[in-house]
């Protein structure tokens, strides 16, 4: 479902092209409710990875 919509509102900017992202949640990474989360351009490679939670000192923060 994430795929989906992350490929309906996103563009690559390197290669321009529309519905070309494979998103997947790297399940290791898991912070409790925090994952980490990479989206790859098909077409040309790159890759951008991000935290569903912003790191704060004690942990991460949830947006519930």
């Amino acid at each position: 479902m994430l795929n989906d919509i992350f490929n309906n509102i996103a563009k690559c900017r390197y290669c321009d092209r529309s519905f070309c992202f494979d998103v997947a949640e790297n399940k290791s990474s898991r912070r409790g409710l925090a994952s980490s989360i990479s989206a790859a351009c098909k077409y040309c490679g790159s890759s951008h990875g991000s935290m569903t939670s912003n790191s704060v000192p004690a942990g991460y923060e949830v947006n519930l």
